[in-house]
């Protein structure tokens, strides 16, 4: 079987329920390395953060288990726990579905196999483990 890249697809936020979600919430930091109560911990899907009225803005280079800052500018950054500054604003929300301003994408990629539970344990695909399925799929697209 020949590799072949997945296609992305990216969100419809113009449409309902997107334009009904508030802005994403971000909480300044009051100690270094310590992210405010209700920090959102990045995962390994692409993920969107509600900016301002109609702007859903996807964090370019993300990293699991870090925080987003939005930094001055309005840019928004993935970083370690132990990089946080005091007078750093934290991303905040535990809700991923749009709820909280803040938007998983687990299904952006296609893959008629894959389940819509982002949280589903010891399965093809997690946020939390790989398994060597997904060791030969990286080895597949090294190779293309």
């Amino acid at each position: 079987m020949t590799f072949k890249l997945p296609e992305y697809h990216p969100p419809n936020f113009s449409a309902s329920p997107f334009t009904e979600f508030p802005l994403a919430r971000f909480e300044v930091v009051r100690e270094d390395g310590v992210a405010p109560a209700g920090y959102h911990a990045t995962s390994i899907y692409p993920e969107y953060f509600h900016v301002s009225k109609g702007e859903w803005r996807l964090i370019e280079e993300s990293r699991m288990d870090c925080v987003v800052v939005r930094e001055k500018g309005d840019a928004l950054n993935v970083r370690p726990f132990r990089h946080l500054r005091v007078g750093d604003r934290v991303a905040c929300g535990r809700l991923e579905n749009g709820e909280a301003g803040i938007y998983v994408h687990a299904m952006g990629f296609d893959d008629p196999d894959r389940s819509e539970d982002k949280f589903q344990f010891r399965t093809r695909l997690t946020r939390e483990t790989s398994f060597s399925i997904d060791y030969d799929e990286l080895y597949d697209l090294l190779g293309y």
